[in-house]
């Protein structure tokens, strides 16, 4: 919020909070033309559900068929 105070961000699209349920009646960033709130399912869509199924799917299949290297990952994991 420092940053959008200062103007060293013209604005900011979140959606997520620091706050696990933050009071929306009075958070500061609430209300702010240059602050773009969405409830964390931003990514909720028709193709987006498609998509974790396919993926989820071929996981397992990948997986099962003894292939662990073909696992698509959406984070790297840590070395």
């Amino acid at each position: 919020m420092d940053a959008l105070n200062r103007g060293l961000l013209a604005g900011a699209a979140l959606d997520v909070l620091a706050e696990d349920s933050p009071d929306l009646g009075h958070h500061p960033l609430v209300g702010r033309a240059d602050v773009l709130l969405t409830p964390h399912v931003a990514f909720y869509s028709e193709s987006a559900l498609e998509d974790l199924r396919r993926i989820s799917a071929s996981n397992i299949r990948e997986f099962l068929e003894g292939r662990p290297d073909q696992v698509f990952r959406l984070v790297e994991p840590a070395v």
